[in-house]
Order: structure tokens, then sequence, then C-alpha cells
């Protein structure tokens, strides 16, 4: 038997004593602060919807649309393979191909408008919810007239926070984000002592 082959045996050591040690610490460890690093990320990310929710929009376009894409390039390299190995031509699988990688690249094109015109939706539809609160206050008596105004007045902010500025919706989940990461952070800490 000649052995010429250069085969490598790894040899595997069973843990030091002290490694497992170290291991076992910093599974420990990471158990422990688990109730903290959840909330900090949900803070973190509340903090992103709150600054950022226009650049999120814009992300998600961009992601949506390279998946669109990327489906209509699976179903392009399948139409090609299937007629190499079949001999048989799925006019079907190529049209949605082209059709699918039409529409993620327009979407990542379009990211911008979509996200202005989805503000402007967004905006639009509160400020009129808070004309028709303000319309309604009419037919009801004083106190829940005052009540109804307020309402209004805060649906017509919104609306045009999200036209002038950012999507009030990302916006609005962003402070949830937060006040609920802090509260739970609080509650960890305070359960600690």
């Amino acid at each position: 038997m000649n052995s010429n082959n250069d085969e490598k045996i790894e040899l595997i050591k069973p843990k030091s004593k002290k490694q497992k040690l170290r291991e076992d610490n910093i599974k420990e460890t990471i158990n422990k602060n688990k109730s903290i690093i959840v909330p900090t990320l949900m803070g973190i990310v509340g903090i992103i919807f709150l600054t950022n929710s226009n650049d999120i929009i814009i992300y998600a376009c961009y992601i949506i649309g390279a998946l669109i894409a990327g489906f209509g390039i699976y179903n392009v390299i399948r139409y090609a393979q299937i007629k190499e190995q079949l001999k048989i031509e799925d006019t079907k699988k190529l049209t949605a191909g082209i059709i699918s990688i039409a529409i993620g690249i327009l979407i990542i094109l379009l990211a911008s408008v979509i996200q202005t015109f989805l503000n402007l939706l967004i905006g639009l539809w509160l400020i009129t919810t808070g004309i028709m609160k303000i319309i309604d206050s009419g037919k009801v008596d004083t106190k829940t007239k005052n009540f109804y105004l307020i309402e209004s007045i805060i649906y017509i902010g919104m609306g045009l926070y999200s036209i002038f500025f950012q999507n009030i919706l990302l916006t609005i989940i962003g402070i949830w984000m937060i006040i609920a990461s802090g509260i739970e952070i609080y509650n960890q800490l305070k359960n600690k002592d």
C-alpha cells in the first residue's frame, strides 16, 4: 500500500476546565443581559424610525425592488435552463421574468417618488379625517364638540407633519418603540435590585 495521500488528520482535544469555565461565564453573562439587550435594540430601532423614517421607506423600496428583480432574474435563468435541457420554450416564465425585472428596477429607481407619494397620501388622509371631525363636531353637544376639535387639530397637525417633514406613522412607531424599550429597561433594572 502506497500512502502518498496528503490526508490531514484533525485531533479533537477536550476543552480544558479553564476554557469551559470561561465559555460558561460568557453564556451566563449573555443570558443575564439578554433581557436588557432586546429592549436596547428596540430603542435603537425606534430612534432610527423617529429620525429617519423617510430613509427607511427608501431602503425598503430598494430591498423590495431588488427582491422582485431577483425573482425575475431567477425566472429568466430557469427559462434558459428549461429551453436548453428540455428544448421547451416556456414563454410564460420568460415573460414573468422580464416583467418582474422591469418592475423591480422601476421600484428601485422611483424609491424617492414612492416615499413622497406615501407621505402625501398619509398626510392627506389625516388632514381629511381631521376636517371630517370638525364637520362632525357641529352635530354633538359642547363637551363632545371640544374633544372632536382637539382630535381634529391633532389629525391635521399629524397630516401636515407627514407631508412636510417625514412619515408620521413610522415616527409614531419609533416613539412607541423608544417608550416601550425605556419601560422594559426600567423594569429589568428595578427587578435586579
